[in-house]
């Protein structure tokens, strides 16, 4: 006798993929008939990938709306010809007629208490940042780090993540490089090695995994939506995420509508210098580095 496996055997998979996530059929490891019986059961939620506009269209997975990202093609699945958004289409094309999924149910996470076992001491302006992290994740509020070149960010970041996790909260660093990535991702699984940590960037292994703590390239986070309690954004000054609106908008989408934003950067761009100036934006600064000796300047010999 042939045994026929059953949709609802892959629930358990089905959901680890899609939780919190924004994904195309395309990238779900699973027969299309599987994920289909999931979408008539009311377990996957879809939404439109592109939408139309009074202007032109606006694709819902990168949010780009210029006109020159837009063009058509003859599609295979529907016999039309579909409009599709030039901007993401290296993470897998997303048309009118291809549908973004997401877990349709809720669920809430409970992390195994976590102990940093970093024994470094942190200086007084490290500590003032420190404690001003902690409060901003617990009110879910956006807080501005600005400290020098040096001043031992990644240091800082430590007791507000613990406390985070211990609260059951998801987080995310988000950095606009990959180098970035594969220089944190280390430095974290040493400083908590009983945690779970997704290092993502363009071919890693890791992509696909929900783990308490994430550290990921901005670009990857377009494909999650609502999925982070806490996202720190290192290097916020950084090229390529302080030009691309799509990136700003991959973070957007990406947290929770309650969250916490934690911005470090040594040269916060005019925008939020003046956010922080009129009270707009809390804001923390660390004008010294930890050994407290002043950067060295560059002087011109003929």
């Amino acid at each position: 006798m042939i045994h026929i496996e059953q949709p609802a055997f892959y629930t358990r998979e089905l959901r680890s993929c899609l939780e919190q996530r924004h994904l195309l059929k395309s990238e779900l490891p699973f027969r299309e008939s599987v994920v289909d019986w999931h979408i008539q059961e009311g377990l996957i939620k879809t939404e439109e990938g592109i939408k139309k506009t009074k202007k032109g269209f606006i694709c819902l997975r990168c949010g780009q709306h210029e006109r020159s990202f837009f063009a058509r093609y003859p599609c295979y699945r529907c016999s039309k010809c579909c409009v599709y958004c030039r901007s993401c289409v290296m993470m897998g094309r997303v048309s009118d007629c291809t549908p973004l999924l997401t877990w349709h149910m809720h669920v809430s996470h409970k992390w195994a208490p976590v102990h940093t076992e970093w024994k470094g001491a942190l200086s007084a302006g490290q500590e003032k940042a420190a404690k001003s992290i902690i409060n901003a994740i617990r009110r879910k509020e956006e807080l501005l780090v600005w400290a020098v070149c040096g001043s031992g960010k990644t240091e800082l970041l430590f007791q507000g993540i613990e406390f985070a996790l211990n609260n059951g909260l998801t987080v995310c660093i988000a950095t606009p490089r990959t180098d970035v990535v594969l220089e944190l991702a280390p430095r974290f699984r040493q400083a908590f090695p009983g945690v779970e940590i997704a290092a993502l960037y363009g071919g890693s292994s890791d992509v696909g995994n929900l783990s308490p703590l994430i550290i990921s390239t901005t670009h990857q986070l377009l494909r999650y939506k609502e999925a982070f309690d806490v996202i720190i954004i290192d290097e916020v000054d950084a090229f390529p995420y302080s030009i691309d609106n799509t990136l700003q908008y991959a973070v957007k989408k990406s947290a929770k509508r309650q969250s916490a934003h934690i911005y470090l950067t040594a040269t916060p761009s005019a925008d939020m210098k003046k956010r922080a100036e009129s009270g707009k934006l809390d804001t923390v600064r660390i004008p010294a580095r930890f050994h407290r000796s002043p950067l060295p300047e560059p002087t011109l010999i003929w």
